[in-house]
């Protein structure tokens, strides 16, 4: 059950990002739980500009790849990686490949009573921890009713028993991904010389070999 009064109005597409900061503002001083699907960088230096210098942070992440985090500015990686190697900030991926692939995909905001992962308030959503799930996107964040804060509780127990993950995240954070990225896609240039070869280079193999066994056929016929 949701408090109505915390519903999405028609303030802007900003929305989701004012509200998770005013939630954090107003416990400022409580340890808080970020449960995302997914993330960016630019979503990660936004929440580190946003909790306490001594705050303990704990981000529960789904999705965690490596191409979620591929568009950044150098400002924005600088800022999270800082954040992610804080010693009370803790990152933990949930996911499961066998028998299906399964992700966490919860999207919360949440603050606990002092040392455990039991919460006092929580506001909960569609909005990712992306900049388009932040600024871009109609989302919906909600304040949870205190008599379901019971269910965050459990969501938090499963979502973080396994072994932090802010090593692996990190390595996303401050690679050059767009740098290599953009080396391994630029196109090669074909080594044949001469005649159509170099053009058979840039089609799929099966469809070079087809029309290369026309081509020698229509030779042979023309010798003929």
């Amino acid at each position: 059950m949701c408090l109505v009064s915390d519903a999405v109005n028609d303030r802007g597409p900003s929305q989701p990002a004012r509200k998770i900061k005013a939630f954090l503002d107003e416990y400022r001083g409580d340890d808080v739980v970020v449960c995302t699907g997914s993330a960016s960088v630019k979503g990660l230096a936004w929440l580190a500009r946003q909790v306490g210098s001594g705050q303990r942070v704990t981000i529960v992440i789904g999705d965690m790849t490596e191409q979620s985090f591929a568009v950044a500015t150098e400002d924005d990686r600088r800022v999270a990686a800082a954040f992610l190697r804080r010693g009370d900030v803790k990152v933990h991926n949930w996911y499961r490949q066998k028998p299906v692939k399964k992700i966490a995909h919860g999207k919360a905001v949440v603050a606990l009573q002092g040392g455990g992962y039991k919460a006092v308030a929580a506001l909960v959503g569609s909005a990712n921890l992306t900049d388009k799930g932040l600024s871009d996107n109609l989302e919906l964040m909600v304040r949870c009713d205190p008599g379901e804060l019971h269910e965050i509780d459990a969501y938090i127990a499963e979502a973080t028993r396994y072994p932090p993950a802010n090593d692996k995240l990190i390595g996303f954070v401050t690679k050059d991904a767009p740098a290599r990225s953009a080396a391994k896609d630029k196109p090669q240039a074909a080594t044949s010389k001469g005649g159509c070869l170099p053009a058979l280079a840039l089609i799929p193999a099966h469809a070079a070999a087809n029309l290369w066994a026309r081509i020698k056929l229509l030779a042979f016929v023309e010798q003929g």
